[in-house]
């Protein structure tokens, strides 16, 4: 999404065209599900002949993306400029983190979804869905569950609606969150978590890492 204009900034209509290079201001550090993502567009773009500038990617972290998206707001009227959205550009208004919310940018076009997956330790015996979902349902705050990248992120809402689901109380998790899905899965491997919940993709590519 890039930011809202104060003036009445076509991008790519009437004419309009690039002027300077575009700037994908990333909410997590590099490797991170949101730059992964904006390294495939700026492929996909450049491949396909879509844009006639070079692009480029600034990593903000912090605040489960806020740190991007403020960095982001601060361009008002910038057509050169995008980011990325999740849910801590809502999530972080609830919580006081920020004092702005999605009304404050443009969003462009819905790009994709993905799965999440639960990582445990191979010697865990949580050895199915059936199994986590019980434990997490009988005590939510009786398992160590390491995320990234903030509370109020996508894995964090999928997590606490699995457990409403059940029964339980999402607000009595035990959660230990992290900036990268690399560092939450590494304390599960660590042994200090006992389950983390990073998307499907992430999982796998950093198990064919380690």
């Amino acid at each position: 999404m890039p930011n809202r204009p104060d003036t009445n900034i076509a991008i790519g209509g009437d004419g309009w065209r690039l002027t300077q290079a575009i700037e994908f201001i990333v909410g997590t550090p590099p490797g991170g599900g949101q730059d992964r993502l904006a390294r495939t567009l700026m492929h996909i773009m450049q491949s396909a002949g879509l844009v006639d500038m070079p692009m480029n990617i600034t990593n903000i972290s912090g605040k489960g993306g806020g740190k991007a998206w403020d960095a982001l707001r601060a361009r008002v009227g910038d057509p050169h400029v995008l980011s990325i959205s999740a849910t801590p550009l809502l999530s972080n208004r609830v919580q006081g983190i920020s004092d702005y919310d999605h009304t404050e940018l443009t969003p462009v076009a819905n790009l994709y979804s993905e799965y999440l997956a639960f990582i445990v330790p191979a010697a865990s015996p949580l050895r199915d869905a059936k199994t986590l979902l019980s434990t997490l349902a009988a005590d939510p705050a009786a398992m160590k569950v390491a995320l990234a990248t903030a509370i109020g992120t996508t894995n964090h809402v999928a997590l606490g609606q699995l457990l409403m689901h059940a029964g339980a109380d999402p607000r009595k998790l035990n959660l230990r969150v992290f900036e990268l899905a690399l560092y939450a899965m590494d304390d599960v491997v660590k042994g200090n978590g006992q389950a983390c919940l990073p998307a499907r993709r992430t999982s796998v590519q950093n198990t064919s890492r380690s």
